[in-house]
């Protein structure tokens, strides 16, 4: 695939959009009318709307007044939808609408910058080694969730006794945090010729240096503290969402 050129992009994963524990609608809202009025190109970089914990009521609060500035975006600039491990279910709906464009992975030039962005679940020890299991699991978690959507930060303690369950909690800087596998594939991808590698997935917003002036970048989630990461001329910052001024 050969990069996009792109002078400036917003790049966003994990918002889960339907999933019982979804309850930042202003927030997600606030960006996309920030998206539209900078007129910029967007990449969802997975994990846009959650099929495999879904919750109706949550799709039918949220989603009409999302899509509807998706789509305005869409109609001046570019909408990249990057398939995450909870897009699987949708990925020929997304594909036939036409407001996307849909890629399994983003390489993208900017300035002088070689970027790649992608979901990073392959990366997943859960997924890679168990696929059945992994939505099994995902399932059976989102009937939990309908129930009690405050349990999400259970995940924390799943994943400390499994070593691969997903967490979403408070947003960390620390490295030290985040599985070595997702550093390690981001360091794989580096030596390759790209200068960053945007990560989603893991639910933790961060920005460590791999090597020399490398980079690797997380969105986090939207859970609780919403991020997105903002590429402009080749450079790139990870921004908190409430940093947008109104």
């Amino acid at each position: 695939m050969h990069p996009f050129e792109e002078e400036r992009l917003f790049v966003i994963s994990d918002i889960h959009i339907g999933n019982p524990s979804f309850k930042n609608k202003d927030s997600i809202i606030r960006f996309l009318d920030f998206v539209i009025a900078e007129g910029v190109n967007l990449a969802i970089n997975g994990d846009g709307i959650d099929f495999l914990q879904p919750s109706l009521h949550n799709f039918i609060s949220v989603l009409p007044d999302a899509f509807r500035r998706v789509v305005r975006i869409a109609q001046k600039n570019v909408v990249y939808y990057i398939i995450g491990n909870h897009d699987i279910y949708f990925e020929q709906l997304l594909f036939d609408m036409e407001t996307f464009k849909v890629v399994p992975f983003l390489d993208i030039r900017s300035g002088t910058k070689n970027i790649r962005i992608e979901h990073a679940h392959i990366y997943d020890d859960l997924y890679i080694r168990y696929p059945k299991a992994y939505f099994l699991i995902g399932k059976w978690w989102g009937y939990f969730l309908k129930t009690l959507p405050s349990l999400y930060p259970v995940y924390g303690l799943l994943e400390k006794i499994t070593g691969t369950v997903r967490v979403v909690r408070k947003v960390s800087e620390s490295p030290s945090e985040e599985k070595p596998v997702y550093k390690n594939s981001a360091a794989l991808i580096l030596e390759r010729g790209f200068d960053a590698v945007i990560f989603g997935h893991t639910h933790r917003a961060r920005t460590v240096e791999v090597n020399s002036n490398k980079f690797y970048y997380n969105t986090g989630s939207w859970f609780q503290h919403p991020h997105y990461i903002e590429i402009n001329r080749g450079k790139i910052k990870l921004n908190r969402l409430d940093s947008i001024t109104s």
